[in-house]
């Protein structure tokens, strides 16, 4: 059941594509807190009643989607830099991406783009 939702924009700090867990940190905790700070005001009226999840109202948008697994973050590394670096910043902090290099496996975390290469 759902008691609060609210809406929110991601920010790009610098034009930055933002990692997973700077989300989580930034904008999704204010937002839940804002939700929870009316949820609590709603019990205090006794107005509080959570509804169902329902994707045939209009106003509910996006879907339910499965888990996410490796196979569903894996890397094409003939892609761009930027877009190689989101792949990995949405899987930031966990699980990561886990890739193979020389036969080893590492989970990668935290990629950004160098633009100022010394040569």
């Amino acid at each position: 059941d759902i008691w609060a939702t609210n809406n929110f924009k991601i920010s790009r700090h610098q034009g930055k594509v933002p990692t997973k867990s700077s989300v989580y940190r930034g904008e999704c905790i204010n937002a839940a807190v804002v939700g929870l700070r009316q949820v609590l005001h709603d019990f205090a009226e006794g107005n509080s009643s959570p509804r169902p999840l329902d994707y045939s109202k209009p106003n509910v948008n996006g879907k339910w989607r499965p888990k996410m697994l490796q196979a569903d973050r894996a890397v094409d590394w003939s892609a761009s830099m930027y877009d190689i670096a989101t792949i990995v910043g949405a899987s930031d902090s966990q699980p990561g991406v886990l890739d193979t290099f020389f036969g080893v496996q590492y989970f990668m975390y935290g990629a950004h783009v160098e633009t100022n290469l010394l040569v």
